[in-house]
């Protein structure tokens, strides 16, 4: 009996000794606190997680304590740090593929965070980190779009050709193309690019809107070169898509009265009026002012190129009419 209760003493004693020095062990010590960070994530609790792993870390270099790292710090969208961690993991032994989406995130992410501050040139470095890791067709939309901001028209078109190109319906990069047309005065192009994410998203108001100002552009250009007819056809398209559209019924009230149709030009020269939101009104009064004359309709053109009159710009014009009606 004595011999048994001394052999259980000794197994005891080595089993101590055994979990003693397991415990000892720097990769086990640092499991558990890589265990610890873990239940503080699945908790919401990111900052004590980052700490924990922290803490792991100082023990011992795992990927796996980098990774969980920089998940912990993308919630707590300090994307920069997480960029650092989710690099040190793949430096450690993580792949690409474990890795991948959570870095091309905290890239994109970081992206947007500049965009934010203005800082374009940083964003489209960041957006481009993310797309070299998942070419994603929104990495290559937010690109497209900070490099409008940057005034680089030629990469923000290739960045939404490349969008569409990935994702044929992604109506957004449609739009966000036919912009870009319309600041390089491609207005065909821009047309085409609207009306096709109208096809996809017929109520997307900012497609529709910016139709109507491509129409709106294209049929100033019509004016400008002499071509009054030509400007009222596509202007007519313009407040068909977007009958508020005050420049479009201004531009309309212009050609009208050229082309000697005054009533059409007065019912568009009231819209423009009726539609405009802010600033001076000389141009839409002066061109209802014109239209009502036309239509021999004295004392409502006088009053007309009154209200035009009060507009420093119009005045010369709007007191020469008064003044050949007042006579």
């Amino acid at each position: 009996m004595k011999r048994i209760s001394l052999l259980l003493l000794l197994l005891l004693t080595v089993g101590i000794i055994g979990f003693a020095q397991e415990y000892d062990d720097p990769q086990v010590q640092a499991d558990l606190l890589f265990n610890e960070g873990n239940s503080f994530l699945r908790a919401g609790n990111f900052a004590a997680a980052v700490t924990k792993y922290n803490e792991a870390l100082d023990i011992v270099k795992d990927h796996r304590y980098y990774y969980q790292k920089a998940i912990a710090l993308l919630r707590l969208q300090r994307f920069e740090d997480s960029i650092n961690a989710f690099n040190s993991a793949l430096q450690h032994g993580s792949d690409m593929e474990t890795v991948g989406l959570g870095l091309s995130g905290a890239y994109m992410h970081r992206g947007e965070e500049l965009f934010s501050a203005g800082n374009y040139s940083g964003a489209i470095t960041q957006y481009k980190n993310a797309i070299e890791i998942n070419p994603d067709p929104r990495y290559y939309n937010r690109l497209a779009i900070a490099s409008r901001r940057s005034n680089q028209e030629a990469q923000a078109v290739e960045a939404f050709q490349k969008a569409i190109e990935l994702d044929p319906e992604y109506a957004v990069a449609y739009a966000g193309l036919g912009g870009t047309y319309v600041g390089m005065q491609r207005f065909d192009d821009a047309i085409e690019m609207y009306k096709k994410a109208l096809e996809l998203e017929p109520t997307m108001q900012q497609a529709r809107v910016g139709l109507s100002a491509s129409y709106t552009a294209q049929g100033n250009e019509h004016l400008n070169r002499g071509r009054a007819r030509e400007a009222i056809s596509v202007l007519e398209e313009a407040v068909e898509v977007n009958p508020r559209h005050h420049q479009a019924h201004l531009l309309l009230a212009v050609a009208y009265n050229r082309t000697g149709q005054p009533q059409n030009a007065e019912q568009h020269a009231r819209s423009a009026i009726e539609y405009k939101q802010r600033g001076r009104l000389g141009g839409e009064y002066f061109e209802l002012g014109v239209a009502l004359k036309n239509q021999g309709r004295r004392q409502e053109a006088i009053r007309a190129f009154e209200e035009a009159a009060k507009d420093p710009t119009y005045r010369r014009n709007a007191e020469y009419e008064l003044e050949e009606l007042r006579r």
